[in-house]
């Protein structure tokens, strides 16, 4: 809620307008934004284009180069401001959240993200043990492999030597019927010798002896007759001695052959056991990636999770600092308030010694306004934006790392920034830290939700709990 006032030069043609706002809560807070002729938003997130805009001292003047003098000043606006807050102060005290309620927001967050943390751990930890499982199944289903490769070579070096005997088998067998053949042939002969003799009329054995007409003669005819006799006989036993040795040895070959085709049975036996053992092995294996999928699913969704209360946790955390900074603001501005009716502070008071540069940013630095709570690395940027110095990026932290390296106070210059990382608040200060200017005379200027002055020994007591205080350039670049 607030009060649009149009603001007008002496001859009453307008000039642009003053928002006049108020927040109450614990207190009277006033906020003035002031528009002319280009509209400024609080709230733009960093990185937005800037825009043209006029901006006003302390004292409600227009700080760049005009030609009118404009009939509501600041001191008027505060005036206005403090007259409205009585009587707006009761609606917006039932309508603000308190610390307390944002910092409970923030801690059952928080509890949410401990209990999803702890959650996923476990999913993660049940992911790694599914994991585990299938790498042992598939080493399992390696070695099955391994069996079936080495039970089939065996296999083929069975049926090689299966081979190779029943070629001796075979060979065996026509040698056996080679010797057949033979007895049978020799057989033959002595029988058609016998029928021949028979059928001629051959002399006996008493008539050849007889007929010798000498005892020479005589000798001579038992000799030859006893040597045919003799030499069909042992043609014929050897003959049927060979076909024995044969028939002997194809009934060995033939053993040989029955054992390694029963060895060749059991190697198939094993090898259908194994293969029924790797499709076990390989159902498991995709039952249990198929659990690992599901459960991949499950810990990317609560991840998922755990990344949105960390965001959510990050913005209650930055509610609940802004609005202790808030609350800060209210009770030094309804103190100012009370006590002095918001005195002016002119700059000159602080700025001996200043130069060209250094003098812009301290004159940007009682021109440029808060952009809120929580924003004052986004304060000190417009500040050296609006000196016309550079245009720079980053938190406090980023500052005070990139910048800042002095931490002697005799070597501290007006114009320079003064930073710490982070600072014990319990809130987002000890995250992003804290950061102000420099403007002379022993003063810091900040932005704590609302433009502060403070003496560089204060400022240095109250930030230094974690970190040494430092101090630079901006940018880098010397102010001359």
């Amino acid at each position: 809620m607030g009060t649009l006032l149009h603001v007008q030069d002496a001859e009453g043609r307008p000039r642009g307008a003053a928002f006049l706002g108020l927040v109450v809560a614990s207190g009277v807070v006033f906020q003035a934004t002031w528009y002319h002729e280009t509209l400024r938003l609080p709230g733009r997130s960093q990185g937005e284009s800037r825009q043209p805009r006029h901006t006003f001292n302390e004292r409600g003047d227009d700080v760049k180069p005009k030609t009118q003098e404009k009939t509501l000043t600041r001191r008027e606006a505060l005036k206005l401001l403090l007259a409205a807050g009585s009587l707006l102060a009761a609606p917006h005290q039932a309508i603000a959240e308190t610390e307390a309620e944002l910092q409970a927001k923030a801690d059952q967050t928080q509890a949410q993200l401990e209990a999803a943390q702890a959650e996923a751990d476990a999913v993660e930890a049940e992911l790694r043990e599914l994991a585990a499982q299938v790498e042992q199944l598939m080493i399992e289903q390696s070695q099955t492999l391994d069996q079936i490769y080495q039970t089939q070579e065996q296999k083929l070096q069975i049926e090689e030597q299966i081979r190779q005997t029943q070629e001796l088998i075979d060979q065996t067998e026509a040698e056996i019927a080679e010797k057949e053949a033979q007895l049978a042939a020799k057989q033959q002969v002595l029988s058609r010798r016998i029928s021949s003799a028979y059928k001629s009329g051959a002399p006996d054995f008493i008539e050849i002896l007889l007929s010798a007409s000498s005892f020479e003669e005589l000798e001579s005819n038992i000799y030859y007759l006893d040597k045919i006799s003799q030499n069909d006989t042992r043609m014929i036993a050897d003959i049927r001695s060979l076909k024995e040795e044969l028939e002997e040895k194809k009934a060995q070959l033939e053993e040989q052959r029955a054992q390694l085709e029963a060895q060749q049975a059991e190697l198939e036996q094993r090898i259908a056991e194994l293969e029924e053992l790797n499709s076990l092995q390989q159902q498991q294996i995709d039952a249990t990636n198929a659990a690992k999928a599901e459960v991949s699913d499950r810990l990317a969704s609560l991840s998922d999770q755990v990344l949105s209360l960390i965001a959510q946790h990050d913005d209650e955390l930055l509610a609940v600092e802004r609005e202790r900074e808030r609350a800060a603001a209210a009770a030094a501005a309804a103190a100012a308030a009370s006590s002095s009716g918001g005195t002016y502070v002119d700059p000159s008071n602080f700025t001996q010694g200043a130069t060209g540069s250094q003098q812009a940013v301290i004159n940007a630095c009682y021109s440029t306004p808060s952009p809120g709570a929580g924003l004052c690395a986004w304060w000190v940027e417009d500040v050296f934006e609006n000196a016309g110095i550079g245009s720079w990026g980053g938190n406090a932290c980023d500052l005070y790392y990139s910048y800042c390296y002095l931490s002697d106070m005799s070597a501290i210059e007006p114009g320079m920034i003064v930073a710490v990382s982070t600072y014990p608040t319990g809130g987002l200060g000890a995250i992003y830290g804290h950061v102000g200017v420099y403007i002379g005379g022993g003063m810091v200027m900040e932005n704590i939700g609302y433009i502060n002055t403070t003496s560089l020994s204060n400022w240095v007591a109250n930030y230094s709990g974690s970190v040494t205080p430092r101090w630079g350039w901006m940018g880098g670049v010397a102010l001359a």
